[in-house]
């Protein structure tokens, strides 16, 4: 028999080689040597029945074979996330190609997957039908973007991060370093959102995040924010040791060459001192005048250096101060008794003024990098000037908000907490609370019902200084590394080595001319598949789509890999009585309903008419309102448009000479200049290229014009009508040259004329009965390019679909008005029409967000195709109440999927390209036209399980090192030797029974155990070392073995001593040989 293995120069490969070679086989190994050495197979390299090929099976390859073993993928944590991509393209791309491969040569396909997919397993021991406890194939554990992260350049909001920028990370040690952040995760998110907050933090966090806190007995752990715990005997952190160091001297540079006293650097001590003196009560005042020297003016500057202090004691500690930095200053008391200093100093001066007026002063980065008692000195300094002190507390008060921040930030850094807010309504004044780093009690969480984005960041220590409102703390982060995407991938198979060929057939899905519906961050697509992968380009990484749930509701989840691949075989177009309908391969799933009404996929090739199968009843969107708006920012003609202000004249005569300038820099002959003011002044008029030159404001009563058309209101305030005015567009409107044409009955096109003076401000103009005009080039553009509703093809644009219900209301309005429907007063339907198949899709998009199902159907009306969109059941159809209206069907419904009857099923070939998603854990997403749930393929992922714990102990032990044990090493695993492994992928393999199949010994030790036993073993003198245990370390692993005892009469045969013996013969003799480090 002819066998392939892929991986078959790593651990477990070339010892299923060896088997298979001594049985008598051909053996094809298939290896990219990423882990795997030829050293392992050395022995067969030139035996006649062996062949080896160096391959990465990320790319296909033709080959024959009757049995493929597919074992190809990094297993251990080092080699995994030393390049976590490829890692995932092996467990994905690679499984695939390797799949394609049996099916085309009708081989038996073995996968080998991993315990991993247990997870930290709450069933003991685990059996195949456990789907494990794995929270990595969900959404990401995220903060909300009020949430800002302290990094090396300050606060900043999440939103906002850069990934490259270092960010504040709290180790085992409580010692602060900064770090890269391994991962930024931003996605969309619609849910509850917890958040715990008092006086002292304020965390707003997803169920699933990680709380890092401190028990009543001391001990630092990370919760999940959704436990049922007492959370008031929890605590959060507020402090940590920034470190630092110390810094001898501040350099001022070079003096200038007139200077009277020149300093070129001052003691680092003095010099925090004197700044955090001037930040707090300083300013530099620069007086410009005229100097007559020789009979010549000169342009000359007075520099002076100014600081006030009202209390004595105070203006004593300025005035030793100043006299440590060696410039001249000068002391007066002023009228009301307060201490003035100054010092006339044009280089002292030019090194203050970057920091601003007393509304923009901040500290300079360059000293929050000296040592704790340094700091400690600038803190006492800014304290003393704009600072209070209560006991061992202290208040700051700034105009400032950056400086409010830097010093909490500075606080925190002198082993205070700090928190930052608003000192006096409706005025930029802040106050900085500080108060010793005590850890503070958690509160119960509020939750509440979020819509938006969530974002997080990935780092080594799984702790972030985060701060909320002004209230910052230590939190815990989105903790996965890099193998959160495999395991997610190895979820689809949680029944473990499950060897069907049949699960490559999900591989095979939608044709590319299907519509999808997906998100890029928080835009809504709605376009073909083969337009959605070009859009998307191979970046994943920000991309989601509208699913169902386990609870069958409609969610929006993050997908981990889009396929596109070539197909030739026979599809099937589905339609269904609603008028629904997608195009399937024949073996790619839709889902009908079980005997529990539960939704099940079932392959397009098994479907009859008559089925039943799943459509959204209702779709979740992000929701993004259209706020008010001034034209000018939507439009793309600016450059003939000119803006009517009444402060034109006005706007001429203060920057009268920034207009020549500008003027003659365009080419504007000279002798034209006045007259071209003039005519800005008589038309009372400046052109946009102009305005923006000059950074002219807009408020809310220019008007514009294109070219000598006539003026429009340049603000859009009234959303609503504006909104009303769209939808009677789409309706009944259309784009002719620079004109935008009605038709309609006389009594909408009155109410339409008057919409259109309250919002523009412009006439219209009546072309025939029942038909009206507004002449307008601006309007032509705002719509058809600035608002994207299309010029040649009329359509509804994505932007629509994520309006919030309140204002979608008002576009339905206006589209039911511009209709010209006859109302069913009987049924009271609701119904639309329209000659555009794409304003029909996104019609029945936009009412499954209100919950309806509607149904659509195609007319010829002379010669021409109408969409005709109906919303049945309704016990009211007035589309002003659409938010609480209810809909009775005939079909029945599981939770948010109603069943809808397939009408009919046509055959067709394929030889093209076809797509997918995979969406992890939710396998499914709205595909076809007018919306279908599809069901989605999902990458399985393989894993090998190579008991590296046993050959970290063994290598530790050999080389005379400390075993390392993680935790109190309590957590139990079982271990199984290579040999029982390899009989027992052997047997599965030659056998019916498809699995998955737990193959591994159901003895069960614990960490210590296996340390104690290998240290006596290897070396008694060995010390034992214990470090934190890892956040995502399950805490028992067993397995239960019943089912390959039943079906391959297989368990177990080598104890542990025995193979700890024969493994520790073979590592001691690999290091004996390994060449000496250089």
């Amino acid at each position: 028999m002819k066998i392939l293995v892929t991986g078959g120069a790593g651990f477990l490969g070339s010892h299923l080689i060896d088997r298979l070679m001594e049985q008598g086989h051909e053996v094809i190994c298939l290896d990219n040597f990423y882990t795997g050495t030829k050293r392992n197979i050395l022995k067969w390299l030139n035996h006649p029945y062996f062949e080896l090929i160096r391959h990465d099976i990320t790319e296909p390859i033709r080959l024959e074979a009757d049995q493929i073993y597919h074992l190809a993928c990094p297993a251990s944590p080092i080699h995994y996330q030393y390049n976590p991509v490829k890692t995932i393209k092996t467990n994905v791309m690679g499984t695939l190609n390797m799949l394609g491969l049996a099916k085309r040569v009708k081989a038996r396909f073995f996968l080998a997957s991993t315990s991993e997919v247990y997870g930290d397993p709450d069933v003991h021991p685990q059996t195949e039908e456990y789907r494990g406890n794995v929270n990595c194939i969900g959404i990401r554990s995220c903060f909300d973007p009020k949430t800002e992260i302290l990094t090396e350049a300050g606060w900043v909001a999440f939103p906002d991060l850069q990934p490259e920028l270092k960010v504040a990370t709290l180790n085992s040690a409580g010692k602060v370093e900064y770090h890269i952040p391994d991962e930024y995760i931003v996605q969309p998110y619609i849910g509850e959102m917890y958040r715990f907050a008092n006086g002292n933090f304020d965390f707003c966090v997803t169920p699933n995040h990680w709380m890092y806190v401190r028990s009543e007995t001391d001990n630092l752990m990370f919760i999940r924010a959704d436990e049922d715990k007492h959370w008031q005997s929890w605590r959060a952190l507020t402090g940590g040791d920034f470190g630092g160091e110390e810094v001898e001297w501040f350099e001022l540079g070079t003096p200038p060459k007139n200077a009277k006293v020149k300093v070129e650097k001052i003691f680092m001590d003095d010099w925090l001192e004197f700044l955090g003196y001037y930040i707090s009560e300083g300013c530099v005042d620069v007086r410009k005048r005229l100097r007559v020297v020789g009979g010549n003016d000169y342009d000359v500057a007075d520099y002076n250096v100014l600081i006030a202090q009202e209390n004595p004691e105070g203006g004593l500690k300025i005035a030793n101060c100043l006299s440590r930095l060696g410039f001249n200053f000068t002391e007066t008391l002023s009228d009301s008794d307060d201490y003035q200093f100054r010092v006339c100093s044009k280089q002292l001066a030019e090194i203050l003024l970057p920091l601003g007026k007393s509304g923009e002063k901040y500290i300079p980065r360059e000293f929050f990098r000296v040592s704790k008692r340094q700091l400690l000195i600038l803190f006492k300094s800014l304290i003393m000037g704009d600072g209070s002190e209560r006991g061992n507390c202290y208040a700051y008060y700034s105009k400032s908000k950056q400086l409010a921040d830097d010093v909490q930030e500075l606080a925190l850094r002198c082993g205070y907490a700090a928190s930052v807010v608003s000192h006096a309504v409706g005025r930029d004044l802040y106050r900085v609370n500080i108060r010793p780093a005590k850890d503070g009690n958690l509160v119960a969480p509020e939750r509440f019902h979020y819509v938006g984005k969530v974002y997080c960041v990935n780092v080594t220590n799984h702790v972030v200084f985060v701060r909320r409102n002004g209230r910052a703390a230590w939190c815990g982060q989105c903790y996965d590394e890099g193998k959160r995407v495999a395991e997610t991938l190895a979820f689809d198979y949680h029944r473990q080595n499950n060897v069907d060929i049949r699960v490559v057939r999900i591989f095979n899905s939608l044709t590319g001319d299907q519509k999808v519906l997906y998100y890029i961050g928080e835009k809504l697509y709605y376009e073909n598949f083969a337009e959605c992968y070009d859009r998307i380009n191979g970046d994943i990484s920000n991309v989601s789509v509208p699913c169902f749930d386990e609870n069958s509701k409609t969610v929006i989840k993050p997908i981990s890999a889009i396929w596109k691949h070539h197909v030739k075989k026979k599809g099937y177009q589905i339609k269904t009585f609603w008028g629904k309908q997608i195009k399937i391969t024949e073996d790619h799933s839709l889902f009908t309903r079980d005997n529990n009404d539960r939704p099940q996929a079932v392959f397009g090739n098994e479907l009859k008419v008559g089925d039943e199968i799943g459509v959204p009843s209702y779709i979740s969107f992000l929701e993004q309102p259209l706020q008010p708006f001034h034209i000018t920012d939507k439009i793309s003609i600016q450059e003939e448009i000119s803006v009517e202000s009444e402060e034109t004249i006005s706007y001429i005569e203060k920057y009268g000479d920034k207009i020549r300038e500008y003027l003659l820099a365009k080419g504007v002959n000279p002798e034209q200049l006045y007259s071209i003011l003039k005519n800005y002044e008589e038309k009372n008029q400046i052109p946009w290229h102009l305005w923006e030159y000059l950074e002219l404001p807009l408020s809310k009563k220019e008007k514009i014009c294109y070219l000598s058309s006539k003026v429009i209101k340049n603000w859009i305030g009234n959303i609503e009508e504006f909104l009303w005015l769209l939808g009677f567009y789409v309706a009944q409107g259309s784009l002719i040259d620079n004109e935008l044409l009605f038709k309609g009955e006389a009594e909408k096109l009155a109410k339409l004329i008057e919409v259109v003076e309250r919002i523009f401000d412009c006439e219209c103009e009546i072309k025939v009965e029942g038909s009206i005009s507004i002449k307008s080039k601006i309007l032509v553009d705002l719509i058809a390019e600035g608002l994207n509703f299309g010029k040649i093809e009329k359509n509804i644009p994505n932007w629509i679909l994520q309006l919030p219900q309140t204002q979608l209301i008002s576009f339905l309005q206006g589209l039911n008005e511009g209709n010209n429907v006859v109302e069913d007063r009987l049924n009271f339907n609701i119904e639309f029409k329209s000659d555009s198949q794409a304003i029909a899709e996104k019609l029945v998009l936009i009412l499954a967000k209100f919950g309806l199902v509607a149904s659509v159907s195609e007319i010829e009306v002379k010669d021409d195709k109408v969409y005709r969109i109906i919303v049945e059941g309704l016990e009211d159809n007035n589309i002003e109440n659409l938010s609480n209206i209810q809909q009775k069907i005939s079909a029945k419904s599981t939770g948010d999927i109603v069943w809808a009857k397939i009408e009919s099923i046509e055959e067709f070939e394929i030889d093209d390209y076809v797509y997918d998603f995979s969406v992890p854990n939710y396998e499914n997403f709205i595909g076809g036209s007018y919306g279908i749930f599809a069901h989605n393929t999902y990458g399985p992922r393989m894993l090998e399980n190579d008991g590296r714990v046993v050959s970290n102990f063994i290598a530790q032990a050999l080389k005379g090192i400390p075993l390392t044990v993680y935790g109190d090493g309590s957590q139990t695993r079982s271990f199984c030797y290579v040999s029982d492994l390899v009989e027992g992928f052997i047997r599965l393999m030659n056998q019916d029974f498809i699995g998955p199949v737990n193959i591994g010994n159901p003895g069960e030790y614990t960490i210590l155990e296996l340390a104690h036993t290998i240290q006596h073993m290897v070396n008694p003198d060995a010390e034992i070392t214990y470090k934190p245990l890892p956040q995502d370390d399950p805490k028992q692993r067993q397995p239960d073995i019943t089912r390959a005892k039943k079906y391959l009469g297989w368990e177990p045969t080598v104890p542990l001593q025995e193979g700890l013996k024969l493994t520790i013969e073979d590592f001691r003799e690999r290091l004996k040989n390994e060449p000496p480090n250089s």
